[in-house]
């Protein structure tokens, strides 16, 4: 079953609808989880569509998942590119084609929003989503992202 899904720019006032799957997503993954912070990062977005922005879908009226895009420049990748940050889809709504629909919507919408290239990151211990990422025409790079916290 595919249920074609429409993902909407989320602006201020959905916040409230897509802070709690972002709860579920930061503790299914061990990301510590700062309801106030995340609220300021929805917000951000909202406001600064040149950053990126946060996406979401229901079904049936009920909030079914979201994503997140941010926008940086590299010169590598020719200029502007999209991180595909975070995408989530509440286990009710798992199988339905949410997951496949959204990497179509970022597809589709790339090219209007001057992205050159699309990111993702995806953990070492999850190779059934790289799979799942290559199938969508995401090529595996052989770099390490480093990190570092700025204080």
């Amino acid at each position: 079953m595919t249920h074609a899904a429409l993902w909407k720019r989320a602006v201020l006032e959905d916040g409230e609808l897509i802070l709690p799957m972002m709860e579920v997503f930061c503790r299914l993954l061990h990301i510590p989880w700062d309801a106030a912070e995340r609220r300021d990062q929805v917000r951000y977005l909202a406001e600064n569509r040149a950053a990126g922005g946060v996406w979401f879908t229901t079904v049936e009226g009920v909030p079914a998942g979201y994503f997140v895009l941010t926008f940086g420049f590299s010169f590598e990748f020719r200029g502007r590119y999209g991180l595909f940050d975070e995408l989530y889809v509440d286990e009710r709504f798992r199988k339905l084609g949410l997951g496949g629909s959204a990497l179509d919507t970022i597809k589709a919408i790339a090219p209007g929003l001057g992205l050159r290239r699309l990111l993702i990151e995806v953990a070492v211990e999850s190779p059934h989503l790289a799979t799942y990422y290559t199938r969508h025409g995401f090529a595996l790079r052989e770099y390490r992202l480093h990190t570092r916290e700025v204080e």
